[in-house]
């Protein structure tokens, strides 16, 4: 698997079915090369700032990309897109859990399951700074210094104060 940045010309001679991220007015542009069985996939997206995330599944069957507020996930055996989504705010975070793929833009968590059907999708008011895991608990930090725990097993979150509150799974 390799990343490396590409010219715009180069991005649009990459096949239209295999541009998995494209911003409508996009500055960067970066090739995704799965290896000869699967091909290569293009990026297109706006951030001069942001690098594209790029995370392999723990069993190595799928690569997560992102980047600005695109999300994607490419079956590395098929080459067939998973997951294609354009996110509310920016991909911060990609974390490869045991039973889960959590992810953390700006102001959401997404946690989805193997089947890469979405297990929880959750806003906030704040924004994220970090996300962790300690045992099946899933810390989600806010650069306002207030934290939440989601339990993983059950959807249910407490805040840093230790109140429950049910969230509802996708």
């Amino acid at each position: 698997m390799k990343l490396q940045s590409i010219s715009e010309s180069d991005f649009h001679q990459i096949d239209g079915s295999r541009q998995v991220i494209v911003d409508e007015y996009p500055r960067r542009f970066a090739s995704l090369d799965l290896g000869e069985r699967v091909g290569v996939y293009g990026l297109g997206w706006n951030s001069d700032l942001i690098e594209p995330e790029v995370v392999v599944s723990a069993d190595g069957h799928t690569v997560w990309v992102g980047v600005d507020q695109y999300l994607t996930a490419i079956e590395v055996a098929t080459g067939r897109i998973r997951v294609a989504l354009k996110l509310h705010t920016n991909l911060l975070q990609i974390l490869i859990l045991e039973r889960l793929t959590a992810v953390r833009t700006e102001t959401e968590i997404f946690l989805f399951n193997p089947d890469f059907s979405i297990f929880l999708n959750k806003g906030f008011p704040n924004i994220t700074e970090d996300i962790s895991v300690e045992g099946d608990k899933l810390m989600i930090h806010f650069l306002d210094e207030d934290s939440l725990t989601l339990d993983l097993q059950t959807g249910r979150m407490k805040n840093g104060s230790g109140s429950q509150s049910v969230v509802k799974t996708a």
